[in-house]
């Protein structure tokens, strides 16, 4: 037996038909070559070899013939060592790479210099996590070996794997030296530029090798990442295309692409992209959303209530893909936003939310609840014990901090881990607690002179109910502060941006349902910003005595 091409040649039969075969794979006529092999197999059933490079063929173009192959493996006795390569190929191809590793052991236990199986082990090795075990075999091999330049492409993303970007950038130099085609075509060099962060080297070898073929998936992914980080989305929408052309796409490839096509503005292709994820995480959720109200803010709104529909009909029964859509498509709602779509938007939100707050000098929240305390007659230094219901980031906990002192407490609830993470840096509540604000008034057993919801009431509708649990939270004669959003249209609606705005007239009878009488009401913008200006009613009531 010899080898040549990747398959097994067998001298005593095939002949002709043989030779034949091998010369239609390398010209890539893969499913020729097949036939082939299957014509021959009539003649000689039991030739392993056959069986071989038929499946190999079979693999450029179509699934594995899983019986056949199955039937296959078990008849291996004594193969050499390209024999045993190849059934790991194929097993590797078919994402068994416990197996694949068994098969490639023992092609090297017959050549342990054979390049392509060191290659394969490597790879297995890699995919597999066994950090340690590639380590050791590096070791062993690479003092034998690295004449060879995919040996040197191999040891280079090793060690930009290990963080030795000098020792990458040394061995990826040694190997791209002779500006070889080979060597710029191998998916072990683009690895190393990567780890090593050569984003400029990556397009530099890359587009050189793209003039040798441009067949090859790995340079196109490189590429693809390589001008995403270099801002220049339009090549890297092309070069994803092309990848996508000969490789499949993962969900990680996915989200890659599709943030590429938001920043292209091609929000039909970064929608599809988003959508065709296996797995409808929070991380995907989030994107969608956002390129359906980038498809509104574009004025493409027609085109992006036409995808939400679509969304929502493959989604059927998911709570936040339809609350969601109903704001975008501007359905009537009186249910509440789901906890579950309330906690995320306030995951998303609390780094930009935390970055506004913080800005003492533009963020008016803290001098709002002032002004709404000082209409309840409320004076600093009473030792109260005060509720900030849905404390975001903490934004109202400095002016609250007054009316606390000296012997008062400060308690700050939020649905929302992100934002309780930045409300803690304030250094000024008592407790902080991770839940539904309003499940916590329901339920807590301590009475507060004063509960303050400064925009925590953004995802309610009908706020009667809610303004009844925050009465079972006060004492008698507690204040309440809060927040809404106007709304100049109707009693309450739900917005595009999908919070609810709610009518002052309307807000005032919900009070009145809840047992509280209205103090004060008034407008006033929460940040000082022409840019995004933000309008809130403001409200004062107190529970009777």
């Amino acid at each position: 037996m010899t080898e040549r091409s990747g398959f097994i040649e067998n001298e005593k039969s095939g002949g002709a038909g043989q030779s034949r075969a091998v010369g239609l794979f390398l010209l890539k006529r893969f499913d020729e070559a097949a036939a082939v092999y299957d014509e021959l197999l009539k003649d000689n059933p039991d030739s392993l070899t056959f069986w071989i490079n038929r499946e190999l063929c079979r693999l450029q173009t179509r699934a594995p013939d899983t019986a056949f192959f199955d039937a296959m493996i078990r008849r291996v006795n004594d193969l050499p060592a390209q024999g045993y390569l190849c059934l790991a190929q194929i097993l590797f191809d078919r994402g068994k790479n416990a197996e694949a590793l068994v098969f490639v052991n023992h092609a090297l236990a017959k050549d342990a210099d054979n390049i392509d199986a060191c290659l394969l082990k490597a790879r297995l090795l890699d995919v597999t996590g066994k950090n340690a075990e590639l380590y050791d075999f590096m070791r062993s091999i690479y003092p034998r070996l690295k004449d060879d330049d995919r040996i040197l492409c191999l040891a280079a993303y090793y060690s930009a794997l290990l963080w030795n970007t000098r020792q990458a950038k040394f061995l990826m130099k040694k190997a791209m030296k002779a500006n070889r085609p080979a060597v710029l075509q191998n998916d072990w060099l683009y690895s190393a530029l990567i780890g090593a962060d050569l984003n400029a080297d990556i397009i530099k070898c890359g587009t050189e090798a793209l003039k040798a073929t441009d067949k090859n998936s790995a340079v196109w992914l490189a590429l693809a990442n390589a001008y995403t980080v270099a801002s220049e989305y339009n090549i890297a929408a092309a070069a994803y295309a092309a990848f996508a052309k000969l490789a499949p796409i993962d969900d990680e490839l996915r989200l890659n692409w599709a943030g590429v096509e938001t920043a292209n503005r091609n929000f039909d292709r970064a929608f599809d992209l988003l959508n065709g994820v296996s797995e409808m995480t929070e991380t995907v959720f989030a994107r969608i959303c956002a390129v359906l109200t980038d498809m509104v803010a574009a004025d493409e709104t027609p085109r992006a209530i036409e995808k939400a529909q679509m969304w929502r009909k493959e989604r059927k029964g998911d709570a936040d893909v339809d609350y969601f859509c109903d704001a975008l498509t501007g359905a009537d709602r009186t249910k509440p936003a789901p906890l579950s779509y309330v906690r995320l938007a306030g995951d998303l939100s609390a780094p930009d939310m935390a970055a506004r707050c913080f800005d003492g000098e533009h963020c008016r929240i803290g001098r709002v609840v002032e002004i709404a305390l000082s209409a309840l007659k409320t004076p600093s230094g009473l030792s109260l014990d005060i509720l900030d219901a849905g404390c975001r980031t903490g934004a109202a906990a400095e002016a609250l901090s007054a009316f606390t002192a000296p012997d008062g407490t400060l308690t700050g609830v939020d649905i929302s881990e992100n934002m309780l993470d930045f409300a803690e840096q304030t250094n000024l509540y008592d407790e902080l607690v991770n839940v539904d604000f309003a499940a916590y008034c329901s339920k807590n057993k301590k009475k507060f002179d004063m509960v303050v919801c400064m925009d925590s009431l953004l995802y309610f509708a009908d706020l009667t109910a809610v303004f009844k649990s925050i009465a079972r939270a006060l004492k008698t004669g507690g204040g309440f502060v809060f927040s809404v959003v106007p709304s100049e249209v109707a009693p309450c609606r739900l917005e595009r941006n999908a919070t609810f705005s709610h009518d002052a007239g309307f807000v005032q009878s919900c009070l009145k349902f809840a047992g509280f009488s209205v103090v004060k009401s008034f407008r006033e913008n929460l940040f000082d910003s022409e840019s995004r200006p933000e309008t809130r009613l403001i409200f004062a009531a107190r529970k009777p005595d």
